[in-house]
């Protein structure tokens, strides 16, 4: 019997251990993204100076990292799901999300959650699905998150995560 708590005590020591190191490694991980960051800019073209007194049409958009959809629940808010449910699935999305985005015919886009090198989204750079949707326009990205390895939830552990915001 004294073998058997000797070795629980050991299994939870060696528990707590890990967690311990896993907490660690978040905390050391974590940086706080530059205010004065260098913005990633693709195919700069020319552009009009906007101008006073005219109507613009702005289109505002947050693509849950294209992972949703009609059915998805996203674990922060209250679902299941971490992840784009496949690598397919998600391109299928990014497709639909530019086709929006191309007869949308604004004159100013700004995209939220726009992933790239992020486990949720099997490492999928969306970027570029979504400059072919603006191919008349300049394109800026700027990072706004960026986690480390995030273990939870256990069924599917949300990963290392890189996103930002598209204009």
């Amino acid at each position: 019997m004294k073998k058997l708590w000797k070795g629980l005590l050991i299994a939870f020591a060696v528990l707590i251990g890990l967690v311990l190191c896993y907490v660690a490694y978040v905390l050391i991980a974590y940086h706080r993204i530059p205010d004065n960051q260098t913005l990633d800019v693709y195919e700069q073209e020319p552009q009009p100076i906007a101008q006073t007194g005219q109507d613009y049409r702005v289109l505002t958009w947050n693509i849950g990292f294209g992972a949703y959809e009609d059915d998805y629940g996203f674990f922060m808010d209250g679902g299941t799901e971490s992840w784009a449910w496949s690598e397919d699935r998600l391109k299928a999305n990014l497709a639909e999300i530019s086709n929006v985005l191309l007869n949308e015919a604004a004159d100013i886009y700004f995209l939220q959650e726009v992933d790239f090198d992020s486990t949720r989204t099997y490492h999928v750079d969306e970027r570029p699905y979504l400059y072919q949707a603006q191919p008349d326009f300049c394109k800026l990205h700027a990072v706004n998150y960026d986690s480390p390895f995030l273990l939870y939830p256990l069924t599917q552990p949300h990963g290392k995560n890189r996103a930002g915001l598209m204009t």
